[in-house]
């Protein structure tokens, strides 16, 4: 009967031998001329593997290109309709033909890059600005001669019985220089006097052109007749009852008259109407015009 075991056991000495052949055989060729084979065949794998991978991402980059321009090439319009296939090019007509596949720049060129202009800045609104509130000058007495002609109708200022007139005219010619406060001075009008309740009167057709208080005369009126001729109205009331601007007539009423106060030219006399006349700038005796 045949031993299995020993068998087994010459087999297991043949392979210990023949592994140990095969390995003094490795170790004497990588110790000649099998070492830099090894290292050439390691540099081979190491180059074909990075042209293979450099092969595979230009095919990836192709794929990405030629499907960016798919999508940007322009649909045919809806509702066109051919062979049942919505969409589709219609009989008898030409496919598009599509532009080849173009590689996109990973960057814009410069010269691509438009620069943004600047908004205009708006213009502030500008706010409209309120007219100053400018009172009217006060009108003063004209030296230079006016419109029309001198009125022909003249009547006496003040209510009374008698044309009385308390104190002239200077006229330095004739002697007549009247006393005005104890001493003889120039007047430049006639006082008239007049009763508490009486009122000064227009002589004359004409226009109201100055209402102003006056340190010596109290208040002081002023009525533009033409021709260049203007009468002055003093020691009225401080409201007179008409206004600048209005056109009265002759004989009518101004205003109320008042006793001079401390302070005043003609100190203390009594109620009057001191009245001017002037005649292109220059003063003229009233009773040229109203009489005596």
């Amino acid at each position: 009967m045949h031993n299995n075991k020993d068998d087994d056991r010459g087999f297991e000495f043949d392979f210990e031998e023949k592994r140990a052949t095969f390995g003094e055989r490795a170790a004497a060729f990588i110790g000649g001329k099998g070492f830099y084979i090894v290292l050439f065949l390691c540099v081979a794998v190491i180059g074909v593997s990075a042209w293979t991978l450099n092969l595979t991402m230009q095919s990836v980059e192709t794929g990405l290109s030629g499907g960016l321009h798919d999508l940007l090439v322009t649909p045919p319009p809806e509702g066109n309709v051919s062979n049942g296939v919505p969409g589709g090019p219609s009989q008898g007509a030409a496919a598009p033909i599509a532009s080849p596949a173009q590689t996109p720049e990973p960057f814009p060129r410069a010269e691509a890059i438009a620069t943004p202009k600047a908004a205009p800045t708006p213009k502030p609104t500008e706010k409209p600005v309120a007219a100053p509130d400018v009172q009217p000058a006060r009108e003063v007495i004209s030296e230079t001669d006016v419109t029309g002609e001198i009125p022909s109708l003249f009547v006496w200022p003040v209510d009374s019985a008698a044309h009385e007139i308390s104190r002239p005219f200077s006229d330095p010619a004739k002697g007549i220089l009247p006393i005005i406060n104890g001493t003889r001075q120039a007047h430049k009008g006639i006082d008239i006097p007049a009763s508490p309740s009486a009122q000064a009167k227009a002589i004359a057709d004409g226009v109201v052109s100055v209402i102003e208080p006056d340190a010596q005369y109290g208040t002081r009126l002023v009525i533009e007749h033409g021709g260049g001729l203007q009468s002055v109205y003093c020691y009225l009331v401080s409201n007179p009852i008409v206004g600048v601007g209005e056109e009265v007539r002759a004989a009518q009423p101004l205003g109320g008259l008042i006793k001079p106060s401390a302070g005043h030219k003609e100190y203390p006399d009594m109620e009057h109407l001191h009245l001017e006349t002037i005649l292109n700038g220059v003063q003229v005796n009233p009773t040229t015009y109203i009489g005596n």
